[in-house]
């Protein structure tokens, strides 16, 4: 399962596609002059195929975006699960070196338990 790291790493990449997305996209709206087209019966076809691929370049790009949100919101997720986890090992650590000390036959409780997963895709980094 993805670890926070993985997560981390999978928005940056996101972020990373959205920027090339929106690269793409200004560099297409550079490259088509209309002028050029002007006057042709190629001026239809033109203007509707850009209009197209902008539309759904800037889809994709909203898309990456909410994706990497995601992203950082489940490595956020992932990151407090971490953080319990030391809680617990710091607890099971101090209830060993107590039971070691006890006497024999001397209550010293129940041992604490693990912190159960969040969601069903949360692991431990």
């Amino acid at each position: 399962m993805p670890t926070a790291t993985d997560f981390d790493a999978a928005a940056r990449d996101l972020d990373a596609a959205v920027e090339r997305l929106q690269s793409f996209t200004w560099g297409l709206v550079r490259t088509v002059d209309p002028a050029a087209m002007s006057g042709s019966s190629l001026t239809a076809l033109v203007d509707r195929s850009v209009e197209t691929l902008l539309t759904e370049t800037a889809a994709a790009g909203t898309h990456c975006a909410l994706l990497a949100t995601l992203c950082r919101q489940r490595a956020e997720i992932c990151r407090r699960y971490d953080s319990l986890w030391v809680g617990y090992e710091s607890r099971i650590a101090e209830f060993h070196r107590i039971a070691a000390m006890a006497s024999p036959g001397e209550y010293v409780g129940s041992p604490p338990m693990p912190p159960s997963p969040p969601a069903p895709w949360v692991d431990r980094s």
